[in-house]
């Protein structure tokens, strides 16, 4: 649990020394206060794969520079701020027969939930929940996170999304995987 909560630590912090050095090399941070992040809730299982997903990703997410977050488990950038919460429960809306929008990008299923102002996008084919809320006005910046969790932290899929399962495939459809 540690490790997850270094990291992101770790990261702010050298970006804060850097840019308080006036290092050319460092992004400046969006916003001098710190983002209110609901941290998803403890669990065991989540700590590792969350910290190699963490520690895979950009300072900087496709041009939006960090921002501060107090919770474990979550990193942001830009203002308003794009979060990304790792371990967070199942949503809600992924159950069988949701109209929920699943968007597909770089081989990582996103469940897409539109709510004031913003869209949280939710990897539901994973051994874990993570997701992302991304203001209304910002683009998406679910190719770089997928990217992460199939290259850097290798999680495969452990469920299918569609009608038909692919073959040969024994993965259970995401919609009826246990929690």
């Amino acid at each position: 649990m540690s490790t997850a909560i270094a990291l992101p630590l770790t990261v702010l912090i050298a970006v804060a020394l850097a840019h308080g050095t006036g290092s050319p090399t460092a992004p400046p941070t969006d916003s001098a206060s710190p983002v209110n992040v609901v941290a998803p809730p403890a669990d065991p299982s989540t700590v590792e794969p969350c910290a190699q997903i963490l520690s895979g990703l950009p300072v900087q997410l496709d041009g939006l520079n960090p921002r501060i977050d107090q919770a474990p488990q979550s990193v942001a950038w830009g203002d308003p701020p794009v979060v990304l919460r790792c371990g967070v429960p199942r949503p809600a809306a992924l159950m069988p027969d949701s109209t929920a929008q699943v968007i597909a990008v770089d081989g990582v299923n996103w469940l897409a939930q539109p709510s004031s102002g913003q869209t949280v996008f939710t990897v539901i084919d994973r051994s874990l929940y993570l997701d992302v809320s991304v203001p209304t006005k910002d683009q998406q910046p679910l190719a770089t996170i997928s990217d992460v969790i199939t290259k850097v932290a290798e999680l495969p899929a452990v469920c299918y999304v569609g009608t038909l399962p692919p073959a040969p495939s024994t993965l259970p459809l995401c919609t009826r995987r246990p929690g």
